[in-house]
């Protein structure tokens, strides 16, 4: 059973609905006036208006997607269909300064421009915004993106800036922003009262003490730090939030290493009047940090509720930290270092952005996680949001998709609810996608796929997964990455179309899948890997005569005959084998390849099997080889005769099993069998396998009337010449379809 998760909300079921149809629900045009010739796109039903919160949702889910382009952008173009107040943008690299231009209409208070680099600059954002949102804009997150790009002249720069007049957060990190910048900026923007400027080029924060008492909230990692630095921060007392954390690098190495820093950095957290407000604050990477400094910091600051540790092991494990025990231990105070689960997977819900600390937090946690016995969808849903910020980051990739297997593996997966599970295969097809060259992230995530419990239940995009896993078998010698890869192939092309079955039916995967086939006959061998081989095999021919063909031309035949003769007893394997060779037989033009007087003589023996399977899937091969008459036949009549009495007489002897070995995409290759009423054999085991499955699973009484069995049955069952047994066989699946046919008028 599926738990331990509540699904989503409707409302946004709804949207991802629409994003999942947006080229279904919308229309694409190409606007007549304003000399705009670039492709918009509209609802198709005019009455349709989305307020600010489904238009926020859906624009968000788009850019999660990589779905924003400029045409998708222009849904959002008349504000009396689409209204948004927060529009989220980040890492929408396909947008272009023109596409931009449709969020003038609206009026915004937060705008995520993150990640656009590429695309967007400093002077195209504030180009796009109307005059309502420049004066309103609270927010603005153009992270990434260079603030002052376009800019020619400084008081061109300020006049712009000074129009955000109600800006109280902004994110400018990871741009190259320089302290003269910083200093313009502060000089323009009044409310201010978050600022992040972390991985910027400013090597003096003397700006920032113009906002000394009205700024709450200042992240500043990864930035040149002096003794000046620590001095201005002194006087910083309106702070609830200061991240001066640092990562692992030459500069880092050079700061831990400053005595005189490192002196200044400890006389400011023992300042008893440093930072009186603060509610958090993140030193991580800071190796010069005392435990002593520490704990009288915390001790010293009740109203602390996080602090930052990561890449201090020997902090992080601190008894006041850890140990409920400790006379200074506070169960209110959370902490992102290594020393525990908790703060591992506090680390990977704060540093979703920080691919140094994300990548550290998920290597200890996949150490955590080894042999774990419960699942947790709440570390699941924050290894996701760290995969999705970092898609190209090896490492992180890597990390992530080994602690996914040890959460998710076996059992556990029935603890996952579905739409975790779902995002879960996503995110690992697209590692499998990104690194295909990479045998252990390979690895990692075929041990996620190989799980029934993921292959069941989940929806994701199995033509994809089958191609990647004929990939890994094509790229990657390596028996256990063999048996992941075929079972996951068989199991994936059960449920994908014959066009797309087709798809990955080239030459060079069909021979790949023979020479596993070859070896593990050289070698005598029956093992998993075989058995899932032969499926995928059986699973890609399936009413597919391009696949059969290249079975046939790569000397599958020859081998098939070959390995019933190398394992004569193994029931299994003949069953699979008998299966393909119904898929060849049921292609008009290629049946006569198998009638050949060694393979007929052991079809015959495999008629005659004690095993249901075996016999079924023999008669059905039997059943189309004779189906094309006796003047097609290439060898002694007499054979054909004896090959459709025992057809006939094996057929009337089956009793009905209570399970079904065999699934079927349609009844279209049994509809030739039918109207072969010179080979009532044929016609026998043709409805008996209508009987077979109908009788078995609800789903085929209705795929054989949507197929358009039912006249040709009643046509067979009013023809005085048709066989007795036949027509009785015949009534019984037409008493089967009219008890359906009852409940699917109702539905």
């Amino acid at each position: 059973m599926l738990s331990r998760a509540s699904p989503g909300r409707l409302q946004d079921t709804c949207l991802e609905y629409i994003a999942d149809n947006l080229h279904e629900l919308c229309q694409e045009f190409t606007p007549q006036s304003n000399n705009d010739v670039h492709v918009q796109m509209q609802f198709k039903y005019s009455d349709i208006f989305l307020y600010h919160d489904l238009a926020d949702g859906l624009l968000r889910i788009l850019a999660k997607r990589k779905q924003v382009t400029d045409t998708s952008l222009s849904l959002f173009a008349d504000p009396t269909k689409t209204s948004l107040r927060r529009a989220f943008l980040k890492n929408a690299q396909k947008i272009t300064p023109q596409g931009l231009q449709y969020l003038k209409c609206h009026r915004l208070i937060d705008l995520d421009v993150s990640g656009m680099m590429r695309t967007i600059s400093g002077n195209d954002i504030l180009e796009a915004l109307g005059d309502w949102t420049l004066s309103h804009l609270q927010v603005l997150n153009c992270s990434g993106v260079n603030p002052f790009a376009n800019f020619r002249e400084r008081d061109h720069v300020s006049d712009q800036w000074s129009r955000l007049q109600s800006l109280i957060h902004l994110d400018i990190s990871k741009t190259a922003v320089d302290s003269e910048m910083l200093s313009v900026l502060m000089n323009c923007l009044p409310l201010l009262e978050s600022l992040d400027i972390s991985q910027t080029h400013v090597g003096s924060i003397q700006a920032v003490e113009r906002c000394k008492d009205r700024l709450k909230s200042l992240t500043m990692a990864d930035i040149k730090v002096t003794h000046e630095t620590f001095y201005i921060l002194m006087n910083m007392s309106q702070l609830r939030q200061l991240d001066i954390s640092r990562r692992a690098n030459n500069d880092s190495a050079r700061v831990n290493s400053d005595m005189s820093i490192q002196k200044s950095l400890h006389n400011f957290l023992e300042s008893p009047t440093v930072l009186p407000n603060i509610l958090s604050l993140d030193l991580s990477g800071w190796e010069c940090l005392t435990e002593d400094v520490l704990r009288h910091f915390v001790q010293h600051h009740q109203k602390l509720k996080f602090i930052g540790l990561m890449l201090l092991p020997l902090l992080s494990q601190a008894d006041f930290l850890c140990d409920e025990e400790h006379m200074d231990f506070r169960s209110d105070l959370k902490v992102t270092g290594d020393a525990s689960e908790p703060q591992l997977l506090e680390a990977l819900n704060r540093y979703q952005n920080r691919a140094n600390y994300a990548h550290k937090a998920l290597f200890n946690l996949f150490t955590f996680t080894q042999g774990i016995n419960d699942t947790s969808c709440q570390m699941l849903e924050a290894i996701f949001g760290t995969l999705r910020n970092f898609p190209t980051h090896l490492g992180i990739q890597m990390a992530g998709s080994a602690t996914m297997f040890n959460l998710a593996r076996g059992r556990l997966a029935n603890n996952i609810h579905v739409s975790i599970l779902n995002e879960l295969v996503k995110l690992t097809l697209v590692a499998m996608e990104t690194f295909p060259y990479s045998q252990q992230l390979q690895k990692n995530c075929l041990l996620i796929l190989y799980n029934d419990t993921v292959l069941r239940d989940v929806k994701f995009d199995r033509c994809k997964t089958a191609a990647l896993s004929i990939q890994c078998l094509r790229t990657f010698d390596d028996s256990p990455m063999r048996t992941m890869a075929v079972f996951i192939l068989s199991e994936a092309a059960l449920k994908i179309s014959t066009e797309e079955i087709e798809e990955l039916g080239s030459q060079t995967n069909i021979r790949k899948l023979l020479q596993i086939v070859k070896e593990k006959i050289e070698a005598g061998q029956v093992d998993y890997a075989l058995k899932f081989t032969l499926s995928a095999l059986w699973n890609l021919t399936d009413e597919c005569p391009k696949n059969c063909t290249l079975f046939l031309q790569e000397q599958g035949l020859e081998i098939f005959l070959q390995m019933l003769e190398v394992f004569p007893d193994q029931d299994n394997l003949q069953t699979k084998v008998l299966g393909l060779l119904n898929n060849v037989a049921e292609v008009g033009h290629l049946r006569v390849t198998l009638v050949k007087e060694e393979f007929i003589h052991q079809l015959k023996n495999l008629l005659g099997s004690e095993k249901i399977e075996v016999s079924y899937f023999a008669a059905g091969v039997v059943a189309h080889v004779i189906s094309d008459g006796a003047d097609r036949w290439p060898l002694s009549i007499q054979l054909r005769n004896d090959l459709h009495d025992c057809l006939f007489n094996t057929v009337s002897e089956w009793e009905l099993p209570e399970s079904t070995v065999v699934a079927y995409r349609s009844f279209h290759p049994f509809f030739p069998l039918l109207q072969c009423t010179d080979t009532p054999a044929a016609q026998l085991w043709a409805v008996w396998a209508m009987l077979y499955v109908c009788n078995i699973h609800d789903r085929y009484c209705p795929l054989l009337l949507a197929d358009g069995g039912l006249p040709l049955l009643k046509q067979l069952l009013s023809n005085p010449s048709t066989n007795i047994k036949v027509r009785e066989t015949v009534a019984q699946v037409l008493e089967l379809l009219e008890k359906c046919q009852p409940s699917q008028q109702a539905a």
